[in-house]
């Protein structure tokens, strides 16, 4: 039996056809003399890196003060989710991936896990 009828068949490989990963977030901090602003570029796509267009990506905000705000936007063609986020405490944030939802792709849910970035306003 060749690689390919053996693949098709195993439910294992079968798990990760339509499985979509975060493959990055990338932060930017923007500063002005009377404000400040947090830009976020989260980047999803498939297993073979192809981007993933219209996954709902969730971000999670944790603030110095311990509050938590989630904010939710849409990935682009190339498969990258753009955030502004303005307004926020001075002090160290924390910032998730909460969750991706898409029609046809599931999410890898432990590599959620793994997307938290800290930055300081």
């Amino acid at each position: 039996m060749s690689n390919r009828h053996r693949d098709a068949a195993d439910p294992e490989a079968d798990r990760y056809r339509n499985t979509m990963y975060v493959e990055s977030v990338d932060l930017l901090k923007l500063y002005s003399q009377s404000s400040s602003r947090l830009r976020v570029a989260v980047r999803i796509v498939d297993k073979l890196k192809r981007p993933i267009d219209m996954a709902e990506v969730n971000l999670m905000v944790r603030l110095p003060s311990g509050n938590l705000f989630t904010v939710n936007e849409s990935t682009e063609k190339d498969g990258i989710a753009f955030f502004e986020l303005s307004g926020l405490e001075n002090g160290k944030c924390e910032l998730g991936i909460s969750d991706v939802g898409h029609p046809y792709f599931k999410v890898n849910s432990e590599d959620l896990l793994t997307q938290w970035r800290s930055t300081s306003m």
